[in-house]
């Protein structure tokens, strides 16, 4: 099998749990930022009320610490490829086709630690 093929089967193989990744990422990284952002706006209202004429110099420390609070916990939350995988294929009914595509060994032992921890 030339190159070209080879890359093609596989963006033909990965399309599909890419696709599965980046939705499950999008939703990961929406949930981690409810609390992040709850709590920017208290301390932005607490430092509303206290500090008056100051508070235009205190929004940008406390957004940036919002923000920054909001992608460390979405980045803890990332989806790997492999629980994509997993998911993919279970929501397919594959029976285990996309899993076997990917060529993963069998004596690796990711899938079972895997499959138990998505499921």
């Amino acid at each position: 099998m030339a190159a070209s093929e080879e890359r093609r089967f596989q963006a033909l193989v990965l399309a599909p749990i890419r696709r599965v990744q980046r939705r499950l990422n999008a939703v990961a990284w929406a949930e981690a930022g409810i609390v992040p952002m709850w709590a920017t706006a208290t301390a932005c209202v607490l430092a509303r009320f206290l500090l008056r004429g100051a508070f235009v110099w205190a929004l940008p420390p406390l957004l940036a610490l919002g923000l920054g609070a909001w992608f460390w916990r979405a980045r803890s939350r990332r989806v790997s490829l492999e629980q994509a995988a997993v998911l993919a294929d279970r929501s397919a009914n594959a029976g285990g086709l996309l899993l076997t595509r990917l060529e993963r060994p069998v004596g690796s032992g990711s899938w079972p630690s895997i499959s138990s921890r998505v499921g």
